[in-house]
């Protein structure tokens, strides 16, 4: 596959305490535009700050592994999305950098 376009999710993060050593990450972002058809986005994670979940707009898309990178296809998006990482991890240990790729 070869990375066409990418589309950095940076700053913005709504951090909630889900309960003791668990931790909601959760940011809206709009659905990425393909200009052809064989092109998808992927959801890319440099690294994953503890083990649990990735949903967008409330469907599971993957489980996580903490300190591993991780890459998901994104499909039905909405023209709005909302995407979750729900970990078991600390406030203070933040998500690595969040990236939509657009891939051929």
């Amino acid at each position: 596959m070869t990375t066409v376009h990418t589309i950095r999710i940076s700053g913005f993060w709504t951090v909630t305490e889900l309960r003791p050593g668990w931790v909601r990450y959760s940011r809206n972002f709009g659905q990425p535009r393909a200009n052809d058809p064989t092109e998808c986005p992927w959801l890319v994670l440099a690294r994953v700050p503890g083990n649990g979940t990735v949903s967008v707009n409330g469907h599971l898309l993957a489980n996580c592994i903490a300190g591993e990178p991780l890459e998901v296809r994104l499909t039905d998006l909405q023209p709005r999305n909302v995407v979750c990482f729900d970990l078991q991890t600390t406030i203070n240990d933040p998500l690595g950098e969040v990236v939509v790729e657009i891939r051929k």
